[in-house]
This record gives structure tokens, C-alpha cells and sequence, in this order.
């Protein structure tokens, strides 16, 4: 399972952490400008590995020629939190090799966050893994159909009281927090009750 397969080798310290941009943006005729966001944003991660032993390389090529097509699990044991924080991922871009010494190399990989895909360790808010508050008022009011919340992110955690909540349209057991959703835009609509707000993990 892809999941259970983890990068092989741990990167110099510290890893360089950037986001692709996730908001479409355009502009009418009347030069008025819309945003929308189109999708979860995903993280970046560029690992480097300084004066590394041949060993280390060929770990990391055979790893990349396995998981070619597949994603895998990251430990970004730099990332705080308790556990280490996992991330699914893939290879962004080909691996940079450059020799620097007799049987030394230094060597650059971008791995980039993997939206949709199971996970090894689901973020939790026990772990203290970040996360965003969406206020009530920021929801979008169905009447009797409740109150839907739109998120970029994995999982959350719904504030207040309610009787039912739906993930993406389909009904759950009313587990809260629920953790175990994977990286995507995500709607909760919640049912019933007197909700007050919606964290969720990013």
C-alpha cells in the first residue's frame, strides 16, 4: 500500500516548506476582478542533502523509480507537533545529483503534497497540528437544510451542537472530530442544532 511507503532517507536540516496557489483568479470587462478558490492548496517540500554517501542516492533513485506513478508517505520529522507530522506525496520534479567530492554528493528532491489519497497518519487536532476557524456567520445558511462550510483542508471539527453532518454530500456517523479525510475542498453542511463554528486541519 502506498501509503505505508515511506521517503527512505532524512534531509539536512531544515526542509524548505512553500504552497502552489489554489485561488483562480480573473477579471471581467468592466475590469472588476474575481477571485475563487479552485482547489486545497499543496504543499511543496524541497529537501536537500549536502556531501551525502553514493548509498544515500542510489536509496533515494530506487525509491523514485518505484513510486514513479504512486504516491508515498513523507516524515517531516522537522514539522513540530507529536507525532512527527506525515504527508502523502509524490515527486514533484526530477532529483538533482551533483558530485562534490571522492564518493560524496549533494542532492535536491521536491515532493509535492498529494491531494485525495490515504494517508499512513491522518493531522489531528490532539497532536496540535495547524489549523483554521470558520465562524458561523462565514457559513452559508440552507434554512432546514442547516449550515454548509466550505474548507481547504483534511479534517475537522465542528463547534456547537447539531444533529447531523454531512462530509461532501454524504451522511456520517456524527464522529466529531472526524480526522480521517484526506487533502481536498471539502463541504460540511450541519444539520440541526446550534453550530457555532468549524475548525479544520491544514
Amino acid at each position: 500500500m502506498a501509503a505505508t511507503d515511506i521517503f527512505p532517507v532524512d534531509p539536512d536540516y531544515t526542509v524548505t516548506r512553500t504552497k502552489e496557489a489554489n485561488v483562480l483568479r480573473g477579471r471581467v470587462e468592466s475590469a472588476r476582478e474575481f477571485l475563487r478558490q479552485k482547489a486545497a492548496p499543496r504543499r511543496v517540500f524541497v529537501l536537500v542533502f549536502h556531501s551525502r554517501a553514493k548509498a544515500d542516492w542510489d536509496a533515494i533513485e530506487n525509491f523514485r523509480l518505484r513510486m514513479l506513478t504512486d504516491f508515498f508517505t513523507f516524515d517531516d520529522k522537522s514539522a513540530g507537533g507529536s507525532p512527527n507530522r506525515q504527508y502523502s506525496v509524490y515527486f514533484d520534479t526530477e532529483p538533482v545529483y551533483e558530485e562534490v567530492g571522492n564518493e560524496t554528493h549533494n542532492i535536491r528532491v521536491q515532493l509535492i503534497e498529494a491531494a485525495g489519497v490515504a494517508m499512513n497518519t491522518y493531522p489531528s487536532f490532539a497532536a496540535g497540528n495547524p489549523s483554521v476557524n470558520i465562524p458561523v456567520a462565514q457559513a452559508t445558511d440552507l434554512g432546514a437544510d442547516g449550515k454548509q462550510f466550505l474548507y481547504p483542508g483534511y479534517g475537522y471539527r465542528v463547534n456547537g451542537t447539531f444533529t447531523q453532518i454531512y462530509l461532501d454530500e454524504i451522511l456520517t456517523g456524527g464522529e466529531n472530530p472526524k480526522t480521517d479525510v484526506v487533502l481536498g475542498l471539502h463541504r460540511v453542511r450541519v444539520v440541526g442544532g446550534t453550530p457555532t463554528s468549524l475548525d479544520y486541519l491544514i
